[in-house]
């Protein structure tokens, strides 16, 4: 698991917000995402058991974090976008002038 100090920083005991589990996720997703030797089964239960230790969520979000971790893989992978960008020279005719 990643060093609890490194995560630690980034938790406030007091508070631990949507925002923070997002940005906790993200962050431990690209720290285990360097990890050797694992694939990509094992690095999501690796995962999903240091946000369990480090924020202590209940088992009830655990299916949730799993739709967000399967997200940010599709859109790390390209497999999904929110802004497709239009080809300019299909379009030629109705965007001319603008860029």
């Amino acid at each position: 698991m990643p060093s609890s100090h490194r995560l630690a920083s980034i938790i406030e005991e007091e508070s631990v917000s949507g925002h923070v589990i997002i940005d906790v996720l993200i962050k431990t997703m690209q720290h285990i995402g360097d990890f050797g030797g694992l694939t990509g089964v094992q690095k999501k239960a690796l995962v999903l058991q240091t946000l369990e230790y480090e924020l202590e969520l209940p088992e009830s979000v655990e299916s949730l974090i799993i739709a967000i971790i399967d997200v940010l893989i599709q859109v790390e992978n390209g497999k999904l976008t929110f802004n497709k960008k239009i080809s300019r020279s299909i379009y030629s005719c109705c965007i001319s002038g603008r860029k």
